[in-house]
């Protein structure tokens, strides 16, 4: 702010001056050269700008009578000049351009060096242009750090079963997105029938999504300079489960919802778009729903629907989950075929049944939602299986599921008993053989790829090494019991090269004397580089971090930490699509005095109000400059206010510790105050037949969005008619077609249009 005030007061002392190049000055009787530098240049710190300037050695050669003459004109310009570059280099290097940008504000930080050379030196026009340059430099470097320190995240799906595919904004078509594939802002994921797929987001935040379902990824960043994570989904067909990770100021997942405004402060709820509304069912914690003049607050095991219209529905209580009957968990059946059972739940219209292999159900056996009574049967294979009951009531609401139950299923009946112990399906191994390994039943026979095995007469087991192809291999065991009943399980296994494994943590955090990360947040985005879609696993020595991701096709991965304390160490274990695994140790520590602003809500992307008042919180903050407006800091919180200009408005609030360390936070809010700006038009045909139809577009820009509708005015011979346009999104202009009831080959001329954006701001095109 100091800066500031004092630009301004040499940009107005130079008006003052008349605009004169030479001013000069008699020396008075008591008046030393820092009081006429004081006067003259409003900066007693320039007096030996005036001895230069009169080739005078000394302020002793300065006496009363003299005269001195003093370039006002040239001394400030470069003087301005040279605080415009410090300023400019300051900008630049709060944002990140000594990491992101090196080159480029070394070279801005040689210039100003030299412009302060050459002003020693008394060349004053030499050092204003050098000052231009180097202010251009740093301008440059921090548009290049800025765009290299906002990066978009991704997504990964993490598991899934059945067809599911993604479509990113510029395909045309609907494409294969197998597990562990990758998914970045915009795209769109869907599941088709009988299908299913778990998504992975950045701050371990988890998205299931039914089957016949499609949400799309609204926003997904990461701010590498500030290490905030944001993330928005936005369901538009079926129905799904979040499990979200919990929030943070350096972490925000949103859930968009039709018709409200949301605010998540819950770790479990699930959520069905229908055809003109959205149900929400929340398990945990609370969400806040603000609809069209209501606002409502949906706690743990409630529900609530929102109309696409924005009518929000008062919260109702969920049906409590069923209680489970048989078989109670923990237990072993003996039988091929099993009826599950679960006591009844009044008010439920039906029951939701799930089972699984796993207890996260991402490897599913049977699910269904619509199940009348309580009771299942299903004929199931020998194997471990978890399940869980929930209770839908008359409007459509899943209450919450049971805990899950595990079982234990053994078969004795002409199926033939088979497991497999080594190895799991879909294994990547870089040796050339693999044994495959299992048990039976002592009287059955085992084949392995048409090959008679040994079964061990007292254990049941049985063991083979298989050699392996370059590439996917299938691996056939066949499993036949004395009466001829068969049980066979594929296995496919590639075989891969890739033993070495590498770890990079990002090369922009600094490190100290120890080579220790230094992290400047408690909450903070780690990324790195490894093999390509390997398994990256982190745990800390100190906190309960246990997190898990995957790299992708290039090797970049990345974490969010969350409550890092001031020292620890993370041990990453990284395991390679071929099997291989290579554990690392790295040390970290927190930058406790790194000063952080913390806003209470974001400003507009767009506005039409000139004045702007931000609000927010600090931390570890001394003092506060900005380069327009004003700032008031009362204890942690802080309120900022600046009228903006038309067009786009870049925001600076720069906070300095009492180390010296800063923090910028930064946003850019465009005032649109323009109407829209006509672009091209044309009618079709110009010349038309009797009562014969014409179209008609016309092109049309504004920063802040156009309006739906556009007022259209043309006329056929002596007859004028007014028509309403309609903005087709897909072509990027109004758009209609119009019955013309005239006169044949009756020329048509469009005369007018009125073009108006979202803020109201309008203005009517005479055309003809």
């Amino acid at each position: 702010m100091i800066k500031q005030i004092i630009f301004h007061l040499l940009l107005f002392s130079s008006v003052l001056l008349f605009g004169q190049s030479e001013v000069k000055v008699v020396v008075k009787t008591g008046e030393t050269v820092r009081d006429i530098a004081r006067e003259y240049l409003k900066d007693p710190d320039l007096w030996e700008e005036i001895l230069r300037s009169n080739n005078l050695k000394n302020p002793e050669q300065v006496k009363a009578g003299m005269t001195l003459i003093i370039p006002v004109e040239s001394i400030l310009k470069a003087k301005n000049q040279i605080i415009k570059a410090m300023k400019a280099i300051n900008d630049a290097t709060e944002a990140g351009a000594k990491t992101f940008a090196s080159q480029a504000i070394n070279s801005a930080i040689e210039l100003y060096n030299e412009a302060l050379t050459e002003r020693k030196a008394g060349n004053w026009k030499k050092s204003f242009d050098l000052a231009v340059r180097s202010e251009k430099q740093a301008g440059e470097a921090q548009k290049l750090a800025q765009s290299k320190s906002k990066a978009k995240s991704d997504a990964t799906v993490a598991s899934g079963k059945g067809k599911i595919e993604a479509k990113k904004p510029a395909d045309p078509l609907w494409k294969d997105a197998p597990v562990r594939s990758k998914l970045f802002e915009n795209d769109r994921l869907r599941t088709l029938s009988n299908s299913f797929a778990e998504i992975l987001f950045q701050d371990n935040s988890k998205i299931k999504l039914s089957e016949n379902s499609q949400l799309v990824i609204q926003k997904a960043r990461v701010d590498l300079l500030q290490n905030k994570s944001e993330s928005e989904v936005k369901l538009e067909k079926g129905n799904a489960f979040a499990f979200l990770s919990g929030k943070s100021p350096k972490k925000d997942f949103k859930v968009s919802v039709p018709g409200a405004e949301t605010e998540v402060n819950s770790k479990a709820f699930f959520l069905q778009k229908e055809e003109k509304s959205t149900k929400i069912a929340n398990y945990d914690g609370e969400i806040s729903l603000k609809g069209k003049g209501k606002s409502v607050v949906v706690k743990e095991n409630q529900g609530s629907t929102v109309t696409d219209n924005g009518n929000v529905s008062d919260p109702k209580n969920l049906l409590p989950p069923p209680g489970i009957r048989f078989p109670e968990n923990n237990t072993k059946q003996l039988s091929d075929t099993i009826t599950f059972e679960w006591t009844q739940v009044t008010g439920a219209r039906r029951y939701w049944f799930q089972i699984a292999y796993d207890k996260d159900f991402n490897k599913p056996v049977f699910n269904s939602k619509n199940i009348a009574g309580t009771t299942q049967k299903l004929l199931l294979e020998p194997g471990i299986y978890y399940w869980q009951v929930a209770a839908e009531d008359t409007e459509g609401f899943p209450g919450p599921y049971t805990k899950p139950a595990i079982l234990f299923m053994e078969s004795k009946s002409t199926y033939a008993y088979l497991t497999i112990q080594t190895p799991q399906n879909e294994t990547v191994t870089d040796k050339d053989e693999i044994v495959v390994s299992g048990s039976t039943d002592l009287t059955n026979s085992i084949e392995i790829n048409n090959i008679s095995v040994d079964v061990n007469p007292t254990t049941g087991g049985f063991s083979l090494p298989v050699k392996l192809n370059k590439g996917p291999n299938a691996i056939t065991v066949k499993a036949v019991n004395p009466d001829g009943g068969e049980n066979i399980i594929t296995l496919r296994v590639k075989y891969e090269i890739d033993s070495v494994i590498v770890l990079n943590y990002d090369a922009s955090i600094l490190k100290d004397e120890f080579g220790r990360y230094i992290l400047p947040s408690s909450e903070y985005v780690l990324r790195g580089t490894t093999n390509g879609s390997a398994q990256v696993m982190l745990r800390s020595s100190v906190q309960n971090y246990h997190l898990k991701t995957f790299s992708d096709e290039n090797g970049a991965f990345s974490f969010t930490l969350q409550k890092f304390t001031r020292a620890d160490s993370f041990y990453t274990t990284v395991v390679s699509r071929s099997g291989h695994t290579s554990a690392f140790t790295n040390s970290f520590i927190l930058d406790p005095v790194q000063p952080s602003l913390t806003l209470d809500n974001e400003p507009p992307q767009f506005t039409n109000k000139r004045v702007l008042e931000l609000q927010g919180s600090s931390k570890n903050v001394h003092k506060m400059e900005v380069a327009d407006g004003e700032v008031v800091i009362s204890g942690d919180k802080f309120t900022y206010r600046t009228e903006l200009k038309p067009g786009q408005n870049e925001i600076s609030l720069i906070a300095a510790a009492p180390s010296g360390k800063t923090t910028v936070l930064r946003r850019s809010i465009y005032l649109d105050l323009e109407a829209p700006v006509l672009g091209e038009y044309k009618i079709t045909p110009l010349k038309i037949p009797a009562d014969g139809y014409v179209t008609v577009t016309i092109a049309a820009k504004d920063m802040s969005g156009l309006k739906r509708t556009s007022k259209l005015i043309f006329s056929a011979g002596e007859d004028v008619f007014s028509e309403t346009l309609l903005f087709n999104n897909a072509a990027d202009m109004y758009q209609g077609r119009f019955l013309v009831r005239a006169k044949e080959n009756t020329e048509l001329i469009l005369r007018s249009v009125l073009l108006e954006d979202y803020f109201g701001n309008f203005k009517e095109y005479k055309l003809k």
